[in-house]
């Protein structure tokens, strides 16, 4: 007899776990995510093309005080359909520099709205790689950038 309750009692258990609940009438559906896209008939594109992209990171990039070497940061990201950037995050880094990896993130988070990439003429959420150089400045040229700073602020 004891068997038979142990039994039961493991049929009701599994039963309740595996059940599946369903939506009512009354209870919203769960909004899908977009799919993000690694193929696309137009890459998402910063306003203005390669070069203004150059330009907008000559302008706002600051070499990290304090670091001492020159390097690459490759960053991933991705561009909704709105052209909106999200989901920065390192994906190989300037060696040594956790700084200048932390200011290219700073950097594009701050960036306008992108051109998003588009799949058969419509706007769609994709992935971006974007590549950030860093040089160590000359000592004359970091003195003179400092000057400009300080007069700027």
């Amino acid at each position: 007899m004891k068997n038979v309750y142990i039994l039961l009692a493991l049929l009701f258990s599994l039963n309740a776990f595996s059940q599946k609940t369903k939506q009512g009438k009354g209870q919203a559906k769960t909004p899908k995510e977009p799919e993000v896209y690694t193929n696309v008939d137009e890459s998402a594109a910063f306003n203005g093309g390669a070069e203004e992209l150059k330009k907008y990171m000559q302008d706002h990039l600051t070499y990290p005080a304090g670091a001492t070497v020159s390097g690459k940061c490759t960053l991933k990201l991705t561009v909704d359909e709105n052209g909106k950037i999200a989901n920065v995050e390192v994906s190989k880094g300037v060696t040594n520099c956790g700084d200048c990896d932390a200011e290219a993130v700073r950097v594009v988070k701050t960036m306008p709205d992108w051109k998003p990439a588009k799949v058969k003429g419509k706007a769609v959420k994709s992935y971006v790689t974007l590549p950030v150089d860093f040089k160590k400045p000359e000592q004359g040229a970091e003195e003179s950038s400092n000057k400009k700073k300080k007069f700027l602020d």
